[in-house]
């Protein structure tokens, strides 16, 4: 990118969504001198990606939903809504035909039947991390080798403690979703959100 013999019409262009990682030296007169940012998008640039990544399946995607769907998903960029866009779609399969992936016969699948619904949304939503969140760095350490046998038998109590009140959440698969799936039409994020808050609080009372 430097040096004594010119280059002629040659531009080097890079892109990252992490600048704070990049080495200095690149980002100096010479180099990566100019710097564009571009943010996230906003509400409505997500609505507009939804729609180019939705066109095409039939029975399209209500307005309503999209529009919950764009509100939902802040901090999310245009690579997190294809990927939540195709991971909404394998769900909605896997939902309507989960004897696929059960049997080893060859079984033939009508596509006319498959319709994405707000659920399947929010099975992938529940998964997903957005890029914008994976480059969090935690400021917590180990303990020192000299003082962690100290605590460690007050460290395993208060955990024993916190699982009792916090118990964590079982992680299901996609596949075990679908295989208890009603494939609720009418359900729209609304009441989905309302059934997965009510689902967590019953298996606390349970845990308790």
């Amino acid at each position: 990118m430097d040096g004594l013999d010119g280059r002629g019409q040659v531009i080097v262009i890079g892109a990252t969504n992490r600048p704070d990682a990049v080495d200095s030296a690149l980002r100096r007169p010479g180099r990566f001198d100019r710097e564009f940012y571009f943010p996230l998008p906003d509400q409505t640039a997500r609505r507009t990606i939804i729609d180019i990544h939705t066109t095409g399946w039939e029975p399209p995607l209500e307005p309503k939903v999209k529009d919950q769907l764009a509100a939902m998903t802040k901090g999310y960029g245009g690579a997190d809504l294809k990927a939540l866009c195709t991971e909404a779609a394998l769900n909605a399969v896997q939902g309507t035909f989960p004897q696929i992936y059960t049997s080893n016969d060859k079984l033939q699948i009508d596509e006319t039947q498959i319709k994405v619904l707000a659920k399947d949304f929010m099975i992938s939503l529940d998964r997903m991390v957005p890029s914008s969140e994976r480059s969090g760095s935690s400021g917590s350490s180990p303990l020192e080798s000299r003082v962690e046998p100290l605590l460690r038998k007050s460290l395993e109590n208060i955990s024993k403690i916190l699982d009792e009140i916090l118990p964590p959440k079982k992680t299901t698969t996609a596949l075990e979703e679908a295989q208890f799936d009603d494939r609720d039409e009418d359900a729209g994020f609304d009441k989905e959100m309302m059934r997965q808050g009510m689902w967590n609080t019953l298996k606390l009372m349970i845990r308790s």
